[in-house]
């Protein structure tokens, strides 16, 4: 809702929108509630339907929705010390200046546990939300799109690609082998060159 107050306020119009892990779920909904406003989308490794029923996420949002799961994220800074690194194909493209941008914007326990671990929590706690979306997916498909996709992803694996696939059946797709969650931090100049031609 805020990010749709946030287009309709500023009136923006002819939009690139460009999503990636919980931007899907966050952003994607003004395609459907005014897709006048969209010139194309550009969807990077996410995804908009609820992970139940998808065994590795959904035991991983189990252990990061509860009580301990928040104080590895507040503490311990979990989301961006492990799982974001995890999430790399070849962990060496993690610079120490791109990690360090990451770890700047969270360095508050308080911060991290107010988004961070928020959205980690809402992976099974906003199913509904979730399903929500995934019930009006057919209100995208009329959208240009181009799909950019990090096929060594181990959360958004390449069945997450075949659903955007068929969502999204006249996009253009760009899959990249050598790259994980990431592919705009992995292979900049390949997102780039897709981005822009």
């Amino acid at each position: 809702r805020v990010f749709q107050e946030f287009v309709e306020k500023l009136d923006l119009r002819d939009i690139t929108l460009v999503v990636h892990d919980f931007g899907g779920p966050i952003a994607l909904p003004v395609g459907f509630d005014d897709p006048a406003r969209i010139k194309r989308l550009v969807i990077i490794n996410t995804w908009m339907r609820s992970v139940k029923g998808e065994r590795d996420i959904e035991r991983a949002a189990m252990i990061v929705g509860n009580r301990f799961g928040r104080i590895l994220f507040e503490w311990a800074n979990l989301s961006l010390r492990i799982l974001m690194p995890a999430a790399y194909a070849d962990k060496r493209k993690l610079t120490k200046k791109i990690h360090q941008h990451y770890l700047d914007r969270f360095s508050r326990r308080r911060d991290r546990g107010r988004v961070l671990w928020t959205l980690g929590k809402s992976l099974l706690g906003s199913a509904a939300f979730y399903e929500s979306l995934w019930e009006r997916r057919d209100q995208l498909k009329n959208l240009p799109a181009l799909i950019l996709w990090g096929l060594k992803d181990p959360a958004f694996k390449p069945h997450y690609l075949e659903r955007w696939k068929e969502i999204l059946p006249d996009a253009q797709i760009v899959e990249f082998e050598n790259a994980g969650h990431w592919a705009h931090e992995e292979v900049p100049e390949k997102v780039i060159d897709a981005l822009t031609s």
